[in-house]
């Protein structure tokens, strides 16, 4: 078994935390691998996010970092549905497929 697979899968986001505060997100629940989805791991406003800084800080911390762009990807607009429940399925759905696809 490759060893990225093994073990519970978490998800976080990175909102506009500090590293600091990241980290210690990620330390709470022990967490030693991190996968990143994001298609263009890049932000201006958050640059201590972006790939070319991100796997060293957290190697710093002991935490492992990898970029899988094909489990994630762009967001895209979609359109307001007449049923509330309507996105919500879809997040379902797309959540479900990125950790089939994740195994």
């Amino acid at each position: 078994m490759n060893r990225w697979a093994r073990g519970p899968i978490f998800t976080i986001g990175r909102s506009t935390r500090t590293l600091a505060q990241f980290v210690a997100l990620l330390r709470e629940e022990n967490v030693t691998r991190l996968v990143a989805v994001r298609a263009i791991p890049r932000s201006r406003r958050t640059p201590q996010f972006n790939a070319d800084t991100l796997p060293d800080s957290l190697a710093a911390e002991g935490i492992a970092y990898r970029h899988l762009p094909d489990l994630g990807g762009r967001r895209h607009h979609r359109p307001t549905a007449s049923n509330p429940r309507h996105s919500f399925r879809d997040e379902v759905r797309q959540s479900r497929a990125t950790a089939e696809a994740a195994q």
